[in-house]
């Protein structure tokens, strides 16, 4: 698993395709849940909060009305308490309020809370009606005021007091919720931070050590490339952690070529160097002027009786084109007439072209017999012209 280099540059790309995933799939997780979380508080506590400020507001009505009608002067023959509008508006409205924040419980102690809160509004009216209805009860005014003072007015404290607490409850749920959510977040931002900082870590290390990675086994195979084409065959390339990959497979490719190398080409050059000498120490024995040209007419081969004709050394004319020397001196330029930048041999002797020139030197006339033919390699179609050879010697003087 993830031994080609195909493989391992795809597990770089995945890693970063999936930190890039992650970090984009938790922060929108996590906005999610930060706006369900602040949705779910403002649509559950506030709302008990507001009820708990209408009933504030409507209990506040009531008791100033029973407080209006307690201590209040009744004419003759009055003995029930009659309500008015307002006044049982207020008590729809306060018992309306209490009993929706009994559904919308959301707290621990919030149900408790409510159920303390409905025994004693209940007590409170019924404390109330005892005050009023003074022929029910057969109390004076006095005894009716001392009711309220002991009774009363402790019950629409209490009312308050749990109202209060009602209202405190949600308040502290929402301070609570709100940590929390806070917490989340700052979580949740910690993670990402980290996966962010733990990505960019790696693409720094990548950035680094990636390239190297790639590209030294190229460079070194490149050079050794190099030191083959120089004629350096010892040679053996090795790739640390390329062993198994793409990379690692050009590099055994690579030390086997160069065995084979080694173990052909190394005797064969030899062979060559071996058959080229021979050939040179026969051009130099041969008493005749001689010159082997390669296909471009440049010179090859010059042996000393050549040299001394053409008045030139060996350092000056191996490697130079032919015709170079024919503007210089006579005999090369009576040698190369009629060789218009190429030579058409018409076989006068077998395979050979034989021609004689006569050269001025040094006020006397000189006679020179000239062999040219051309040198062919075997091929699949026709032999292919790869020089040619030139013998030259004086006839007479």
């Amino acid at each position: 698993m993830f031994q080609n280099l195909e493989s391992r540059i795809g597990l770089v790309l995945g890693f970063f395709l999936i930190m890039i995933a992650l970090i984009s799939f938790l922060g929108y997780r996590s906005i999610q849940q930060f706006s369900r979380a602040s949705q779910a508080i403002m649509e559950d506590n506030i709302l008990s909060i507001r009820y708990a400020e209408a009933m504030q507001r409507h209990f506040s009505q009531i008791h100033e009305f029973h407080v209006g009608n307690v201590f209040a002067e009744k004419k003759s023959g009055e003995t029930n308490f009659k309500p008015n509008a307002p006044y049982q508006n207020a008590l729809l409205q306060f018992e309306a309020q209490l009993l929706l924040a009994q559904k919308n419980i959301t707290e621990e102690k919030e149900q408790e809370l409510i159920h303390q809160l409905q025994k004693t509004y209940r007590r409170y009216l019924t404390v109330f009606r005892d005050a009023y209805n003074t022929s029910t009860q057969n109390r004076t005014m006095e005894e009716n005021i001392k009711l309220a003072e002991i009774e009363f007015q402790p019950l629409q404290r209490k009312i308050r007091e749990q109202i209060n607490q009602l209202h405190d409850i949600n308040m502290q749920a929402i301070a609570q919720k709100t940590g929390s959510t806070q917490e989340n977040g700052n979580s949740v931002l910690f993670y990402l931070g980290l996966i962010g900082a733990i990505t960019l870590i790696v693409n720094i290390l990548l950035m680094i050590f990636l390239p190297s990675y790639l590209t030294k086994p190229l460079n070194d195979l490149n050079a050794g490339i190099q030191e083959i084409i120089g004629g350096n065959y010892d040679q053996e390339l090795t790739v640390k952690f390329h062993q198994q990959d793409e990379v690692g497979k050009l590099a055994n490719s690579f030390n086997e070529l160069v065995d084979k190398l080694q173990n052909y080409d190394v005797p064969q050059l030899a062979s060559l160097r071996q058959e080229k000498q021979r050939i040179e120490t026969l051009i130099q024995l041969n008493d005749k002027a001689t010159i082997i040209l390669d296909e471009h007419q440049k010179i090859l081969h010059i042996n000393q009786p050549a040299l001394e004709l053409l008045g030139v050394t060996d350092e000056e004319v191996i490697g130079t084109p032919i015709f170079k020397w024919a503007n210089e001196n006579e005999l090369a330029s009576k040698m190369m007439n009629d060789w218009a930048g190429h030579i058409n041999i018409h076989h006068t002797r077998g395979a050979h072209q034989v021609e004689t020139f006569i050269v001025h030197q040094n006020g006397k006339e000189e006679t020179f017999q000239k062999i040219t033919a051309e040198i062919k390699c075997p091929a699949e179609n026709e032999p292919e012209l790869i020089g040619y050879a030139i013998s030259l010697s004086k006839i007479s003087d």
